[in-house]
């Protein structure tokens, strides 16, 4: 599994990679970047003895994804960016631009956004 972190100062960015299948290439990513602060409570409030870095070089998409709910839900990610696949984008925007058709004056948004999309019609 690739784990790609960024240390930078006083900020860590963290991933969380979806996979579909067997696949070796994420399908769904999501990079999210929180303070050392932030990910030092939550080290000690779950009692785990890894410092910052030890973490940063150890964890993998679970671990990320319950950091993520953990800063989430205090309000502490600074920011976060997804992407998809390529497969992904290319059956998401052929589903956009057939429902246009029948429906022009939809927006893609109004039709089914991206995360929308992915969780009902792809992941299935």
């Amino acid at each position: 599994m690739k784990r790609m972190v960024s240390d930078m100062g006083k900020t860590v960015k963290l991933l969380i990679n979806h996979y579909i299948g067997n696949d070796f290439n994420p399908s769904r990513q999501t990079t999210f970047m929180i303070t050392k602060e932030c990910l030092q409570d939550y080290l000690t409030e779950t009692e785990d003895d890894r410092t910052i870095e030890e973490f940063v070089g150890t964890y993998d998409s679970d671990e990320s994804e319950v950091v993520y709910d953990y800063a989430a839900n205090s309000g502490r990610i600074l920011s976060e960016e997804i992407t998809y696949c390529d497969d992904f984008i290319e059956r998401y925007n052929d589903f956009i631009t057939r429902t246009q058709m029948f429906n022009p004056n939809m927006a893609a948004d109004q039709i089914a956004t991206k995360e929308n999309y992915y969780w009902t019609a792809y992941v299935q």
